[in-house]
């Protein structure tokens, strides 16, 4: 991998199709509007929380090679406006997400067993 400790955004497509939804139906004709949390995560986070859900370990190499020079250290966008617009949004917690796609895998792999 690359740089872990770098924050982004990290959202679950479910809430992503309710944010559409919501968005169809909200006074918001014509203008712009980041589809975002407004949360963060740093890449380290999200391996612990993996390891943590699952109980696997993996070793995790860094790599130089992986490493952008000019990597933004963080990148999350500003949700105020969604927010405005759509009062009854939710985001699901990362934990949930990951959860629950570890979930669907799992059911996947059953599934072609």
């Amino acid at each position: 991998l690359g740089d872990t400790t770098v924050i982004r955004e990290f959202m679950d497509v479910r809430d992503v199709g309710q944010a559409y939804a919501h968005l169809l139906t909200a006074k918001a004709a014509s203008e712009h509007v980041n589809l975002c949390s407004g949360i963060g995560h740093r890449l380290d986070e999200v391996l612990k929380k993996l390891r943590q859900l699952t109980g696997f370990m993996p070793t995790i190499h860094r790599s130089k090679a992986l490493m952008r020079g000019s990597e933004i250290p963080e990148l999350v966008g500003s949700a105020d406006k969604l927010r405005r617009l759509c009062p009854q949004i939710r985001f699901r917690p990362l934990e949930e997400t990951l959860s629950w796609m570890l979930g669907l895998a799992h059911d996947l792999g059953r599934a072609n067993e």
